[in-house]
Parts: structure tokens; C-alpha cells; sequence
């Protein structure tokens, strides 16, 4: 482990070996061709550390040849395997999934915090379109049934006397016929009123913890 003293003259001079890790960026040590920072998340292009050999790289996926080791690539497919059952059960629920994401990028694809945040975020959008093309063309599983009860005109002398049962019935798989007495009011499954209400400010929000 390094001192604050040690820390901080790394910081002041990113040619010094002092620091922890090694950057493969040649901005600030032209000679070397590379520089030393206390943390990858310093290293401009090499977020990712490699802690057995105290280098920064630039992570890539499926790629044996050019990780610092091919463990990284058994951990994509491993990584693939959990990430569709976690993006399956996030999606079913409908919990989005950034919770899960976001850990198994660190985790599991050893993945900085920063690349791993935004590889949730790029998640959740796919699986937030694919329930949304699955689900757009559903209906909801309860239809409203409007029945009029009214007497006949026949037995009362009058056109009805506006007396009106409503109640919810299992939506069947074809779209009911309204009779002269009977309506039936459908809905799908999403409530676009209550998504219009929400996503401003959902999105809002979003864009603020990217930011931050």
C-alpha cells in the first residue's frame, strides 16, 4: 500500500514509478511512453486494472489476444450466460435491473464502475424494448362489461331508465361484440397515460445520475 505522500507526488508527477499503476498513455511521459496514476479511473482510455500485473488496460469482450489474460474471456462467457438469465428475471419482474447489472459488470467481467454503469444502462434499454415490442399488442386481462338493465320499453311505456350493471370479465383471446345492451371496453396491458405521467421525469432523473 502507498502513503497520501506518495499518492499525492504521483498525482503532481504521473512519470513517477511511485504510483500504483501503469498507464499505457503517453501524454504525460513522452520518453516512457507510458505514465503512473494511483487509479485506472485516471488513465484516459484504460479505465480497467489488471491488479496481478499493476497495469491499466482497455477492457474487450470475447477477445483472448487482447486482455493482459484469457481469463477475461472465460469470464465473458460465463458472464453472457448469467447476464441473459438476470436480464430474463429483471425484465418478468419488471424491476429494470440496473441493480443487477451494474454488479455483475464489476464482478463477474471485472469491469470498472464507470464502463459497467454504462453497459447497464445500454441493458435496460434492450430489455426495455424488447418488453415493449412483446407487450404493446396485449390487452389487458380484464375487459369492462356495461350492461343495461333497464326494463324493456315494451313492459315500462318508456325508453329505458338509464339503469347501467358494470362489472370486470376475463378478456377473451377475440374481441367481444357489443349488442344493443351489452358494450364491452378493452384496455392493453400498458397504461400509456401513466407512462406519459412518469417518463419526463424518469428520464430526468437518468440524466442526473449520469452526471453525477
Amino acid at each position: 500500500f502507498f502513503t497520501l505522500g506518495d499518492i499525492a507526488a504521483a498525482e503532481g508527477d504521473k512519470c513517477s514509478t511511485s504510483a500504483q499503476f501503469q498507464c499505457p498513455n503517453p501524454e504525460n511521459c513522452p520518453d516512457s511512453g507510458y505514465s503512473y496514476v494511483s487509479a485506472c479511473l485516471e488513465c484516459d482510455g484504460h479505465l480497467n486494472t489488471y491488479f496481478e500485473g499493476k497495469q491499466c488496460f482497455d477492457r474487450k469482450l470475447l477477445n483472448g489476444k487482447d486482455n493482459p489474460s484469457k481469463t477475461y474471456l472465460y469470464r465473458d462467457i460465463v458472464g453472457i450466460i448469467i447476464w441473459f438469465i438476470a436480464a430474463g428475471l429483471a425484465t418478468a419482474c419488471g424491476v429494470g435491473g440496473g441493480g443487477i447489472y451494474v454488479p455483475l459488470g464489476i464482478l463477474l467481467l471485472a469491469f470498472a464502475p464507470k464502463p459497467s454503469s454504462g453497459l447497464s444502462q445500454a441493458s435496460i434499454f434492450g430489455a426495455s424494448l424488447g418488453g415493449l415490442i412483446l407487450n404493446i399488442r396485449n390487452k389487458h386481462p380484464f375487459t369492462t362489461k356495461i350492461e343495461d338493465t333497464s326494463p324493456p320499453e315494451e313492459e315500462t311505456g318508456l325508453n329505458g331508465t338509464g339503469t347501467e350493471t358494470i362489472s370486470s370479465v376475463p378478456t377473451p383471446d377475440e374481441t367481444p361484440t357489443d349488442t344493443e345492451t351489452c358494450h364491452y371496453y378493452t384496455r392493453p396491458v400498458i397504461d400509456y397515460n401513466m407512462a406519459l405521467f412518469l417518463a419526463p421525469m424518469e428520464m430526468a432523473g437518468a440524466v442526473l445520475g449520469v452526471v453525477i
